[in-house]
C-alpha cells in the first residue's frame, strides 16, 4: 500500500455523502411543508 497517494475513494465518498444529506434535507423541509 502506497501511504502517500490520497486515495480517491475518500473524495468521492464525501461529494456522495453531501449530495446524499443535501437530497435528505431537502426531502425533509419538503415533508414538513407538506403537513
Amino acid at each position: 500500500m502506497q501511504q502517500d497517494r490520497e486515495h480517491p475513494l475518500y473524495y468521492l465518498d464525501a461529494e456522495t455523502l453531501l449530495v446524499a444529506t443535501y437530497i435528505w434535507v431537502d426531502d425533509e423541509l419538503k415533508a414538513l411543508q407538506a403537513q
